[in-house]
């Protein structure tokens, strides 16, 4: 799912862009964001991730939650730029995302910032993101800044809630009884067309007793998108849920 974002505008390069100078030594977490730093596991990056905010944090775990996703840094570089090549300035972005190459989308640099921060402070973020635009640009990547408005809504409850029922949390269930149940749900969803998370187990289970076992089933299905819903609306056991099979 491709999420919302802004990339800046800062016009064409031109002989006043900045000089920019990257490197890969990563800012160090100070003690003013222990409250709320920490580190955050992943299976789409070589080990866990650093974050130095609740916020992002949460972006993290959109990431992981996005197919479209190969892989994330959180971050990755550090940004010294110029306006005279004499005095330079630092800028580390939060994330750097690389995409499925399916989705011909560029990698990019985000920057993930509260919407009333950004207003409040963007004359002091504004050369900073400049200088990013720059470099992503003289790299073939993009450059966006993604808010905490684009990131704390409905579709972030429902990535949250449905990593906890991937293959790997459920991998200690007997492979074989794992394929043949997910199997039986997408048959019987491919002979509804449209159901409930619900509907589905009952119609999945031999008695009525029975139906809750098959739900992690159907939170799996969804969380691998092997079963359609509009994850922009907060999950349930009533939500319509259809088949994306053919035919």
């Amino acid at each position: 799912m491709k999420m919302p974002s802004i990339t800046p505008k800062f016009g064409k390069p031109d002989g006043s862009a900045p000089l920019v100078i990257a490197s890969v030594k990563k800012r160090i977490i100070g003690m003013r964001y222990a409250f709320t730093s920490g580190l955050s596991a992943s299976s789409k990056s070589a080990g866990s991730q650093k974050f130095e905010s609740g916020l992002e944090q949460d972006f993290l775990t959109l990431l992981e939650f996005d197919a479209d996703v190969l892989s994330y840094e959180s971050q990755p570089v550090t940004l010294r730029w110029s306006a005279d090549g004499k005095k330079f300035s630092r800028y580390t972005p939060d994330v750097l995302v690389h995409y499925q190459p399916s989705t011909k989308r560029p990698s990019t640099l985000f920057e993930v910032k509260p919407q009333k921060i950004l207003c409040r402070d963007w004359q002091l973020f504004r050369p900073r993101f400049k200088a990013a635009v720059h470099w992503c640009r003289s790299h073939g990547y993009s450059f966006h800044i993604i808010r905490d408005i684009d990131i704390q809504t409905p579709y972030l409850t429902n990535a949250q809630f449905l990593l906890t029922f991937t293959d790997a949390r459920l991998k200690f269930i007997d492979v074989a009884l794992f394929e043949n149940k997910k199997q039986r749900l997408l048959a019987i969803l491919f002979e509804y067309k449209f159901s409930t998370p619900a509907q589905l187990a009952r119609l999945a289970a031999d008695t009525p007793e029975q139906s809750l076992d098959w739900i992690p089933f159907v939170w799996n299905l969804l969380a691998h998108g092997h079963i359609g819903t509009d994850l922009k609306v907060r999950l349930g056991m009533s939500t319509p849920i259809w088949s994306l099979r053919d035919g």
